[in-house]
């Protein structure tokens, strides 16, 4: 096979296993929220006071994945949910064809590249599973990573395209902060070499330029709607301990993303010990804090796999250089090689499309969904507000907000003080003063799982009546409220008690 046959059949492969991993997606809690958010800014202009819970206050709505929300409206208005599972993957498979393109271009031969990426897909795939924001974070990401790549290559001018990046991503996700650190790691690493130089002079010289762009950088992060206060939130909010969060845990090395994790780090450090000096001062440092973060949140395993590839590409490609070049093929050959190529990249597909006709809510890969219970409270037609499980929130919003409001959502900081949150966690344990969220006046119901504390104590409440019940949740109203005549009259819809199955996000049915 010529170089150029097995660029093609591996770079055909490749994509193929990448679209096949991407294209299966499950529900996530917050997509419900995401798409309500931004169908109401296309429709009506940035929100600052959230309409959707009784909780949230009167204090700015710092909503820092604004585009992201708007983007997908509009793709969830034009396509529905196949729309966003088709702007997933094509965000994916651009994350991972710029990797793949970087390390051909380094040097790598098309196959031995397509088998560092596998480990970059897999790890990736987590990230993908569920449309977030966080997916334009990985492209971002991937663009920062790639332009320090080429300004210690050289090309130092590169550097102008970090400031435009950082002002589109942070009204994108908060994961600008990763975009921001890497700069500031490598920019001091930078500063740490330029000190070396004999003079003053020369110092200045060499630092001026990255200098003079990362108060562009600084600046870049500014072109938001509410200015430094956006910045300033992510940073505050970044940097406190989140428990109860499973994408803030540690990675955990004996899981299969962690067993991932310490084959790619291995390789990479015997890649570089193979091919010593290949990577400079200041991209080593990058690299060494992408290895290190995912052992003080999982949030950060994506990244690490998208830069550890780029990052070591130099290396790679004289660490595992091929001894002999294929040899030339002849056409029977070449035909075996390409109808091979053709149908394993076809099942690869195929396999992948089937897996994409809808958003899945899938209890076993993700959370199940009250689905039962919160279209048997659209269908009634009542109004209030209700108390609800962080989880559910912006589900619950979907269907019955604003006229129903929820206590909790899984906005967090961006709407809910840090006292109503801990007052939420009171209620959802069972511990402390757990009852002052039923003690509020303006709860008229809850809607909780079953399992929880809060359930169970709501339940022995003489104040507090059911009036729906299935297999994971059920309903209470307060004794003496109007909501109470109501519900008890209305019949429960033939829906899956947690949604198994359904394809969402479904249409709000009128209220």
């Amino acid at each position: 096979m010529t170089k150029r046959w097995w660029s093609a059949v591996a770079a055909v492969i490749t994509l193929a296993a990448a679209a096949r991993l991407l294209l299966s997606t499950v529900a996530d809690p917050d997509l419900w929220g995401h798409i309500r958010f931004g169908q109401r800014t296309l429709s009506g202009g940035l929100e600052r006071i959230d309409p959707f819970s009784y909780l949230s206050g009167p204090h700015d709505w710092i909503n820092h994945e604004l585009l992201s929300e708007v983007v997908f409206a509009i793709v969830f208005d034009a396509a529905g949910g196949v729309g966003l599972i088709a702007l997933k993957s094509l965000i994916g498979l651009l994350v991972v064809g710029l990797i793949y393109r970087h390390l051909i271009g380094r040097g790598s031969d098309p196959l031995r590249a397509g088998l560092l990426l596998l480990p970059t897909m897999l790890l990736l795939v987590p990230g993908l599973a569920t449309v977030r924001p966080q997916m334009f974070t990985f492209l971002f990401f991937t663009l920062v990573v790639l332009v320090l790549h080429r300004v210690e290559d050289g090309h130092e001018a590169s550097l102008w395209w970090v400031p435009p990046i950082l002002a589109i991503w942070i009204n994108f996700h908060g994961g600008v902060l990763a975009g921001a650190g890497v700069l500031g790691l490598w920019g001091m690493a930078r500063v740490v070499a330029a000190a070396r130089e004999p003079t003053i002079r020369a110092f200045l010289t060499r630092i001026r330029f990255p200098l003079g762009v990362g108060i562009l950088c600084a600046l870049a992060t500014l072109a938001n709607p509410y200015g430094v206060g956006l910045p300033e939130f992510l940073l505050r909010t970044a940097t406190v301990p989140r428990p109860d969060i499973v994408d803030w845990q540690p990675l955990s090395v004996r899981s299969a993303p962690g067993l991932v994790y310490l084959a790619l780090t291995g390789l990479a450090s015997w890649t570089l010990l193979r091919a010593p000096g290949r990577l400079s001062a200041p991209l080593l440092t990058v690299l060494v804090v992408l290895v290190v973060l995912p052992l003080t949140a999982v949030r950060h395993l994506q990244l690490f796999a998208i830069g550890v590839p780029v990052l070591i590409a130099d290396a790679f490609a004289v660490a595992w250089r091929r001894e002999t070049p294929p040899r030339e093929a002849g056409a029977p050959e070449r035909l075996v090689v390409v109808g091979t190529t053709v149908l394993a990249a076809g099942i690869l597909l195929i396999t992948g499309l089937r897996d994409a006709r809808c958003i899945e809510i899938d209890p076993v890969r993700s959370i199940g969904f009250p689905a039962r219970a919160v279209t048997w409270l659209a269908d009634s037609g009542v109004e209030g507000d209700v108390a609800t499980f962080f989880d559910w929130g912006q589900y619950a919003l979907w269907h019955l907000g604003p006229e129903i409001r929820v206590s909790m959502d899984g906005r967090r900081e961006t709407v809910y003080s840090d006292s109503v949150y801990a007052e939420y966690l009171r209620f959802q344990n069972g511990v402390g003063s757990w009852r002052d969220l039923l003690a509020r006046d303006e709860t008229d119901m809850v809607l909780f799982p079953k399992g929880y504390p809060g359930y169970n104590l709501t339940a022995l409440d003489p104040e507090w009546l059911q009036v729906y019940d299935d297999s994971i949740a059920g309903v209470f109203v307060r004794a003496g409220r109007p909501q109470l005549a109501t519900l008890q009259t209305v019949p429960h819809p033939e829906l899956p008690a947690d949604g198994a199955g359904l394809c969402v996000p479904v249409e709000r049915r009128n209220r």
